[in-house]
């Protein structure tokens, strides 16, 4: 069994922060280590629901992103990840500012990866809490 390439982090960042969907949306991958990710995203009017604070599907996608991305460091080259569950508790509305979320990874298997993320406002308060399972499938790009 080869090793996890050290050097895909640098080519993970640029394609992630290059990618049509995270533009869209403003979110950023801003630190990449063998089992974490740390994201930021800028809370804009795009990203609020009807009552004026960001949508929890917006919350949601950050920490789906952080956790997913956290399973890179632990791939092979010819392996990638699928999400297969998706869970998140939301502890405080979100109105404006930035959000960082930071991804690890808490247990890989042989065909899962478990994941958690945390999300905090820019005043450090922790406002939303998730975490993944992904699926282990071969590479096909």
């Amino acid at each position: 069994m080869s090793k996890p390439d050290p050097q895909r982090g640098a080519l993970v960042q640029k394609a992630v922060n290059d990618s049509p969907y995270y533009r869209h949306i403003r979110m950023a991958l801003t630190e990449f280590t063998e089992t974490g990710s740390k994201l930021e995203m800028e809370v804009k009017p795009e990203h609020k629901n009807l009552w004026g604070t960001m949508h929890g599907g917006a919350l949601a996608s950050i920490i789906d992103s952080a956790c997913g991305l956290a399973t890179v460091g632990v791939l092979l080259e010819t392996e990638a990840v699928v999400t297969l569950q998706l869970q998140v508790n939301y502890f405080a509305p979100v109105t404006q500012g930035k959000l960082t979320a930071y991804g690890k990874v808490v247990h890989r298997g042989r065909t899962t990866i478990a994941t958690e993320a945390e999300v905090f406002d820019d005043a450090g308060a922790l406002v939303a809490k998730g975490g993944t399972v992904h699926y282990i499938k071969a590479r096909t790009l």
